[in-house]
């Protein structure tokens, strides 16, 4: 397998198909020695650990970002019920410089890195200002402002902790990947010194790497755009160019090892074919050409 541009998951599916052809091949002069398997064993693990570990990061990342945004829209739209309310108790020039002091004069792009300070600095430390007047805001409203800022303070305080999370993990994941991609070419090399035929051994193929005489031209590309219609509960792909395509859509429990079964063999692009027992699943597709089984899709994970 080429390592440029492939992703984490088929990286990780690699080192699966190598320990899975090392046990097979254990008593062979190409078996990996003791040494460069741990090597391949730590480096394999904490890479895969890595990767799940900034997957999840990432994962909860986005869910804090979308809820830092509806409470920033919600800031937003209870500092406009305080410019209507002060419109109710004070006259238009008035309400003007109550605006002007609450600093609620102007439109606030929701992505203002500033927002919160204004709140925090300009905002709530003025809401008392007007009290014994006629101008005074109604404990209510404060309220409401108060209460919506520490939401939307916290929201946006537990965002930042996460991307500052995101960043680390994902420099982690950038090193462990790196470390891993480097033992793999120490393995390669290893296979091409102790396999019979070198570096055009058919055995290669098994440990997930290219053969240097197979004719990769007619190997099919992955199928793209793979998803999962959960409103119809179909999956869907892109054609492949080429003679003859067959698609092979497999799965397996999700963040298992061992062999895929086969959901889905035919020559649609689409199916709604579903495993027999509901629960969380790892999907990936392929077309194939003849002899010629082709890439496959990076997996794909859906509760089914």
């Amino acid at each position: 397998m080429k390592r440029r541009n492939i992703t984490g998951s088929q990286l990780i599916e690699q080192g699966y198909i190598i320990r899975d052809a090392d046990d097979k091949y254990s008593g062979e002069i190409w078996h990996i020695n003791a040494g460069l398997r741990t090597m391949f064993d730590t480096a394999f693990d904490d890479f895969r650990e890595a990767h799940y570990a900034a997957e999840n990061i990432r994962n909860e990342k986005e869910t804090l970002a979308e809820g830092n945004r509806k409470e920033c829209h919600g800031m937003i739209k209870t500092l406009t019920r305080l410019k209507r309310y002060i419109r109710t108790v004070a006259d238009k020039e008035t309400a003007r410089n109550m605006f002007h002091t609450l600093s609620i004069d102007n439109k606030y792009p929701r992505k203002d890195e500033n927002f919160v300070s204004v709140i925090f600095d300009l905002v709530l430390p003025h809401l008392d200002n007007w009290d014994g007047t006629p101008q005074e805001i109604a404990p209510d409203m404060k309220n409401e402002v108060t209460e919506q800022a520490k939401a939307y303070f916290d929201s946006s305080l537990a965002n930042a902790e996460k991307q500052a999370e995101s960043t680390t993990a994902t420099g982690d994941l950038k090193r462990k990947r790196k470390c891993f991609e480097n033992v793999l070419t120490r393995v390669r090399n290893w296979l091409y010194l102790k396999l019979p035929q070198g570096r055009n051994d058919a055995h290669l193929d098994e440990y997930g790497f290219d053969i240097w005489n197979k004719p990769h031209r007619h190997k099919p590309k992955a199928p793209g755009n793979f998803l999962f219609h959960r409103e119809r509960g179909t999956w869907s792909w892109d054609a492949v160019e080429g003679e003859g395509i067959v698609y092979e859509l497999v799965y397996r429990k999700y963040r298992t090892t061992g062999a895929w079964t086969e959901l889905y063999r035919g020559d649609e692009t689409h199916t709604d074919n579903h495993p027999a027992a509901p629960g969380k699943y790892d999907f990936r597709v392929s077309a194939i050409s003849g002899k010629h089984n082709g890439y496959w899709s990076e997996a794909l994970t859906a509760i089914v």
